[in-house]
């Protein structure tokens, strides 16, 4: 008896990395390595590729603001639950044609972890649960950040001693920002 087998071609791995990178120009995701984008509130503006925490009472206002002065940009804002009201942003001038907006519950980290592994966007927001974000995860998100041209924004209640974000800021009001710590490319 003869066995048949079935043979499958698959693209050359020089082929597949070609089409992943004219779909990730379809997309609008670039290389950017080592720019920064402008802030009015901020000078120095944000470093491509960095993990920002934004703490504060106007840390979502000082957000928005950012993302109204930078329309093109495309944003994932990924909570547990949602909590910030695209109305409001949206009334504050931010577009948001260009936010994909995820309710993410108990699979945060996993849609968090997709999200900047695709390369697909440039700014990934996050609602700091550090109760359940610990350092290694903190990291990987550092890391997918830089690899893939990402501004990574985390928001908490309160800053974290953790060494990870490259820039931690203050927002006393939207364009009063203090920065608690700065390291790197921040």
């Amino acid at each position: 008896m003869g066995s048949s087998v079935t043979r499958i071609d698959l693209p050359a791995p020089a082929e597949r990395r070609e089409k992943f990178e004219a779909l990730r120009r379809e997309l609008g995701s670039h290389d950017q390595a080592k720019e920064r984008t402008t802030f009015s509130a901020y000078p120095h503006g944000f470093a491509v590729g960095s993990l920002i925490e934004i703490v504060g009472p106007a840390k979502t206002t000082t957000l928005a603001l950012f993302l109204k002065e930078h329309p093109d940009l495309r944003v994932a804002w990924v909570e547990s639950r949602l909590t910030v009201n695209p109305y409001a942003l949206f009334q504050r001038g931010v577009n948001l044609r260009n936010i994909l907006f995820v309710e993410a519950g108990e699979h945060a980290h996993w849609c968090l972890t997709q999200i900047l592994e695709s390369g697909c966007l440039r700014v990934v927001v996050a609602d700091n649960s550090w109760a359940s974000m610990d350092e290694r995860e903190l990291r990987r998100y550092q890391l997918l950040s830089e690899s893939h041209h990402t501004h990574f924004f985390l928001l908490s209640k309160a800053p974290h001693s953790s060494w990870i974000p490259h820039l931690q800021i203050e927002a006393r009001s939207q364009t009063d920002l203090h920065v608690l710590r700065r390291r790197g490319v921040g």
